[in-house]
């Protein structure tokens, strides 16, 4: 998994509902990005600055334009925002996902 770490940010991860046990399980550390179809960034920052400028960094280096992005999806919100996933499919048997917060609610 490529998890993306802020050195400004208080918290590791956020309480959530987001099955973390999955992720060892489906997308693990010693997974080969290049030869087993793609990978899933965690953005774990926590200023809006910050998380836009992770993202913007996943996309430049997969040489990903953001209007390219297949899917979006809510995967839980809490009082404060929603967590999002965004699917980029960058070849036929590579996609990119990118699971980020953000604290208001649309």
């Amino acid at each position: 998994m490529h998890s993306v770490s802020c050195t400004s940010s208080r918290k590791r991860y956020r309480k959530s509902n987001i099955r973390r046990d999955a992720f060892p399980t489906y997308y693990g550390i010693g997974r080969d990005m290049d030869a087993d179809g793609g990978c899933v960034a965690v953005i774990t920052c926590e200023e809006e600055n910050e998380i836009k400028q992770e993202y913007e960094d996943i996309l430049q280096k997969y040489h990903i334009r953001i209007d390219e992005r297949e899917f979006r999806d809510i995967l839980c919100t809490d009082d404060e925002g929603e967590y999002y996933s965004d699917l980029y499919i960058v070849t036929n048997d590579f996609g990119v996902t990118i699971i980020w917060y953000h604290k208001e609610r649309a």
